[in-house]
């Protein structure tokens, strides 16, 4: 039930659902997953988190889970009112990507969101790396596509760690 009320953007209503039903199955990972995703959605991304945690508990081996947290610790590092409140998201949202590309190395999302707080933490020769994967694995990604145009412009100057980079780019921007 909270799961539909989700899909029809009843989110108070889910959240509510969500609550109780966690309650009463308070080791089943679905559930957990789909509240952490309808507390994101309504901009509750502390909460969200919190839960994210409960399911990657759950589920310590699931690269979605993993996935879920970077994705709540990223928001929650857009949101951050300064630089200092907002650095420890961004590391932890770079581990929790990370950690979900190892436990699947073919889910391209994960590497985007890695790539993505990689070059936002100024760490550009891994950024390279993440984003590049991520291309690999999906070249139509048009968010990636824009999120690669970013990053090369930010890496102006590199040009001998991301030859390789730049040709994949150039690549899939062809192909689209």
């Amino acid at each position: 039930m909270g799961w539909s009320l989700c899909r029809i953007r009843e989110f108070d209503v889910a959240i509510d659902a969500l609550k109780k039903a966690a309650e009463l199955n308070p080791g089943y990972v679905d559930i957990f997953t789909t509240l952490g995703i309808a507390l994101s959605d309504v901009g509750n991304h502390t909460d969200a988190i919190e839960v994210f945690s409960k399911a990657l508990a759950l589920s310590p081996n699931s690269a979605r889970e993993h996935y879920n947290l970077g994705v709540a610790l990223e928001l929650s590092y857009e949101l951050a009112p300064s630089y200092e409140e907002s650095k420890p998201f961004l590391e932890k949202a770079i581990e929790f990507y990370h950690k979900a590309t190892e436990l699947d190395p073919a889910y391209a999302d994960a590497y985007w969101g890695w790539g993505v707080m990689l070059r936002r933490a100024s760490r550009a020769g891994e950024a390279v790396f993440a984003l590049r994967k991520a291309l690999e694995l999906d070249p139509t990604n048009e968010n990636g596509l824009q999120e690669c145009q970013s990053a090369l412009n930010s890496f102006q100057g590199t040009a001998s760690k991301s030859f390789h980079f730049v040709s994949l780019v150039s690549a899939a921007f062809c192909a689209v």
